[in-house]
Parts: C-alpha cells; structure tokens; sequence
C-alpha cells in the first residue's frame, strides 16, 4: 500500500493493482484540490517510475509501483473504462448505431492505429496500440445495445447479464464435470428445473427434466433431431442410418429456421428427408390438416415418421404453429404405432417425436398475458429457448430441454474414463457425457443471475413491454396518415409476439384516400414492382447516417418487406416515442423515391 500526503494534513491511499494509471491521477488531484494544494502530477508513461507529485513547494512525494504502467495487467485495466464507458452510453440515441464502412475503408482505419492493422503479423503489439485498435473496433462496430437496433433478434444486453459474462471470462470454467464446475453443474441443474416449470406439463416434474445450455438455438435443434432418431431407433448409435427398419422422415413447417436442414445434412439423414408442410397465406403457422395428410402419405410410401419440428416465433412473422392440433395427431400415430408408450431399449419407440423450437418467441411462457401463445407446447417430447434473443442475457444462452430424463445421457454417452470415472465422487452431477461437446462454457451463469435479480415479475415485465411497443407500433402504422389523407405504411401479416412486418409507402406511391384503406386493399392496389426497391434504397442510407437498423426480407409473396422486431433489456431506454422516431425517419429518408 502507498499513501501521498501534502504536509500531513490530507492524504489518499491507493491500493496496488486498483485502478489505472490516469484514474489514480485523477484521484491524486481531487483530493488535493479539495485540501487546496496546488500540485503538478504526472504518471510515469511506461517508463516504471510510477507516478510523481509535486506540491510546488520542494516537497516532492513519490508513489512508485502502484500498477504495472505497461504489459497485460496494464491494457486490461485500461480497458474497463472503455468497456464501461461504451455500455452506459448505449442508450444514447444521437450516437450512430453503425458508422457504416466498406471493407478497404475498415482495413485503412486499423491500419492507422495498430501495425499490419487487421492482419496477425509476427511482431508483438504494445499496449497503447493494441488499446487504439479496440477504439476503432468500438468506433466501427455496430452498437446493438442501442434502442435503434433492431435488426435481428436480439438487442440491448441485460446489465446483470453481462456482469455474469464478465464473471464467466473470468473463471474461466467448463461445464463437463461436476468435479471442474461444482457451482455451475448445480446452478444448471436449477435452471433447467425452473424452465420445466415455467413451460408446465409434464416439464413440471423436476425428475422428468433433462437439458443442456448450448451454444445456439441450432444446436439446440440439432440436439432434438439426434435424440429424436435415437429413439427411433437406438442402433443408430453405433450401426449409423442404415440400422433404422425404414428410411427415416421428418416434418417441418415452410417457415420452419434453417437449422433443422442443416441438422439433417450434418446426421446423414441427408436433407430430403424432411417433408415441408405448408403454413397458413397470412399468419404462417402450420397447417395441421397438412400436417395430417403429408404424415399419412409418408407412411403409405412405406418411410418411418420420427420427427416434428414446430416453431413458437418464426424469424419473420413471428408465428406460433398450433402445438395442441399437432400434439393430438402425434398422440394418435403413436398410439397406433406403439400402444401404451412403449419403449423398448434395443427397437427404440417408432413414434413421432415432437419437438418446439421456442429460441425466439419461447419468451413468451413468461408472461402471463402472453402465455397463449404457448398454448400445448408443453407437450412436445422437447423444447429450445435462446434467453439471448427476447430477454436480452449476452450471447450466447441457449437451452435444450426435454421430459425424457436419460434420453440426452444415453444417446451421446460414451463414458470417456479419462473424465467420467465411475468411482469418483457426484459423478452423477458431470453433465459433459450427455453433450457432443467436451469443453462446454458456463453460459448459464448470466441466466441465474439475471433471473435471479429481476425474478419472475421482471421477467414478465420485460416481455410484456416488448410486446406492448409492437401494438403499439402496429396502431401507428393502421392510421397514420398524410396530408391529404393517404396511408403511410401497409403490414403484411398481423402482428405476432414482437414481429411486425410491413412496407413504408414513399408519396409517389401512395393510394388515394377514399378507396378501401384495408391493408389487404392497399396491399392488392399497390405497385409491387416499384414498392420492393424502396426498401433497400431506405437501408442504405439509413446505414450511412447511422440511424436506425432495420431488416428487410421476403416473406411469402412479399418481396422486401421490413421485419421490425422488439427484441432486449429495454423497458427503461426505449418507449414509444422511440418507435415514433424509428417511424418518422423511414418516412423522411425515403420521402424523394
């Protein structure tokens, strides 16, 4: 400890290693300001003299070693005012959302700042240039905690949350046993018991639960199909695809996430084995009656159904398929197909397992107002949820969970005795035999925090605010009007959870106000052709003033449409006057096309 005195009268002691060099300074001149003592303090720049004070009087005091000047300790501790810094100053809507850059402009920027720039040269960096590049790094990155961001599915982190990501970085721990992650295998185990709870049913028996927190929603889908097939037919395991009676086939909505392609093509179930049901023209969701019909079809061409994937929140429109309806005609194959359940350790089960993809709209069990559109998802055989997405935890915090306790174990167990040691203590507590993984990290730290912290009423809050700013902005665009009378904006599809998708009309396409001002009337009436540019024209120059971020796509037959979605922790910094602004600049930016 070291301690700066001016004649006995004040002092300050510091502790080593506490702070930075420019904080200690700052703290150093504070206090004697407030004892009214003129002095002229300097930090020793890296040199190792630590930082010098002179009270102007020959009485020179030294304060040597206080914090390493230079080196790892040194630019870590400089960066956690920059870090601090940058996150409470998120919620500032004058700061551009993205300063938008071409990849040659962005490898000019670092190459000012930092040797080779973006390039891994052979040469070590220094502190001071390295802390330059995080600048420009902070400078040019797009800043998705700001309440204008709402270009994907996540937005403004949760304070706690990140509190627990730093905390998790800096343990530096791995979830695979029990033995390396005491702590976090029980705070795992909690967590996926209180999900089980919250989504109800059979979930709600704690010793049916079994999950995992992995890393991204399509693992966790992925995880549903592998322990799906194992079902199917346990020989799989060991034998591959070949050992299943009949070629397996799976079903999926054609607004279903990519994910479940890809999670086909990775098994070598090869994509065509999924079968596409169509969805509703306007909402989106599954038709059931499809389903119902393509089920049947497949069985007659003799394959062997084992898999539904369902969706609570689709990417674009949000749509919750009908859980009870598809539930019920899974009930009623299974029972035919495996009277009583049965479950047979060597044959599998050669029923269908149904699976709810909830990484977006999942959220939505946490509300009680919301809650509907949940409604019998609680029966499916599993369910994914992303707290990274609607609940603002940092990425990434996804959960696999299922009501089938020892499926997940027995499907990717491999008792790797180097791990897994029979005779070692808890060893009924090591999650790491049940992943396809072996280093897992602790996302789950920042959930428990966070869930914690706020508790299930905040929680709820959150998702009832979220939801709230999309009727809210869903009222906007129904009556807004010009000057003489004419719709501003058109949706596509009603509102569904926090989607909202719609197209901006710029004045030269605008309707005349005395016709049918119904969206599906203004949506028939409109310049399709002409309307599908205004989007991307409107994004463009959005991005190059920094402004709001919003996505567009093509969804059904509406090409380039815009998908706002209501996605982080932002009940305190984004209101509805923040959806007013985000309105009133796509109608500004795009009033000359």
């Amino acid at each position: 400890m070291a301690t700066l005195s001016d004649a006995g009268t004040m002092g300050v002691t510091v502790k080593p290693g506490s702070y930075s060099e420019s904080e200690v300074v700052a703290l150093v001149k504070q206090v004697l300001n407030m004892a009214g003592v003129s002095a002229n303090i300097t930090a020793g720049e890296g040199s190792g003299e630590g930082i010098q004070v002179d009270v102007g009087d020959g009485k020179g005091a030294e304060v040597a070693n206080i914090l390493p000047t230079s080196g790892a300790e040194a630019f870590r501790r400089e960066m956690v005012p920059k870090l601090l810094n940058y996150v409470e100053t998120q919620k500032d809507t004058a700061l551009p959302v993205i300063k938008f850059r071409g990849p040659e402009e962005l490898e000019e920027a670092f190459d000012a700042v930092v040797a080779d720039g973006l390039k891994i040269g052979s040469a070590a960096v220094d502190s001071p240039s390295l802390l330059a590049a995080v600048d420009t790094v902070l400078e040019y990155g797009v800043r998705t905690g700001s309440p204008l961001f709402n270009n994907q599915l996540f937005g403004t982190p949760d304070a706690v949350a990140m509190a627990g990501d730093w905390l998790t970085s800096a343990m530096n721990a791995s979830a695979y046993t029990y033995e390396v992650a005491p702590v976090f295998a029980l705070m795992e185990t909690e967590l996926l018991v209180k999900i089980g709870a919250t989504l109800g049913g059979e979930y709600a028996k704690a010793s049916n639960v079994e999950g995992l927190f992995v890393p991204g929603g399509s693992i966790s889908n992925l995880y549903a199909v592998q322990v799906a097939r194992y079902r199917s037919c346990p020989k799989i395991k060991e034998q591959g695809n070949s050992a299943s009676p009949a070629p397996l086939c799976a079903f999926v909505s054609d607004q279903i996430h990519y994910s479940f392609k890809k999670a086909c093509s990775l098994l070598g179930l090869g994509s065509d084995c999924l079968i596409v049901v169509p969805t509703d023209p306007v909402t989106g969701a599954m038709d059931s009656s499809e389903f119902r019909r393509l089920l049947e079809e497949s069985v007659a061409a003799g394959k062997k159904p084992f898999f539904v994937g369902t969706s609570a929140g689709t990417t674009v429109l949000g749509a919750f398929d009908p859980y009870n309806e598809i539930a019920d005609i899974c009930d009623e194959y299974n029972e035919k197909v495996a009277p009583g359940g049965v479950y047979d350790e060597q044959e599998g089960h050669p029923g269908i397992w149904m699976h709810v993809d909830g990484a977006w709209g999942g959220s939505a069990f946490l509300s009680a107002k919301y809650k509907y559109y949940m409604a019998g998802a609680e029966r499916a055989n599993s369910y994914s949820w992303n707290p990274h997405k609607m609940m603002g935890a940092t990425l990434q915090t996804c959960a696999f969970v299922t009501r089938h306790a020892g499926m997940l174990l027995n499907a990717n167990g491999t008792n790797a005795a180097y791990l897994f040691q029979p005779d070692k203590e808890y060893r009924d507590l090591d999650y790491g035999d049940k992943t396809i993984q072996c280093g897992r990290k602790v996302d789950h730290l920042k959930l428990w925090l966070m869930w914690k912290y706020h508790g299930d009423v905040g929680m709820e809050a959150r998702v009832d605010h979220l939801c709230g700013l999309a009727e809210y902005m869903s009222e906007q665009i129904s009556t807004r009007v010009d000057e003489q009378g004419r719709r501003m904006f058109v949706q596509v599809a009603p509102t569904s959870f926090t989607n909202v998708v719609f197209y901006t009309i710029p004045p030269s396409l605008r309707l005349p106000a005395d016709g049918d001002n119904s969206d599906a009337a203004i949506l028939a009436a409109l310049d399709m052709d002409a309307l599908k540019t205004v989007a991307p024209m409107v994004k463009k120059r959005m991005q190059e003033r920094g402004l709001a971020m919003i996505g567009f796509q093509q969804v059904k037959q509406w090409n380039n449409c815009w998908r706002m979605v209501f996605a982080g922790a932002k009940e305190e910094i984004m209101t509805t006057d923040t959806v007013d602004e985000i309105m009133n600049s796509l109608l500004e930016i795009g009033s000359d096309l």
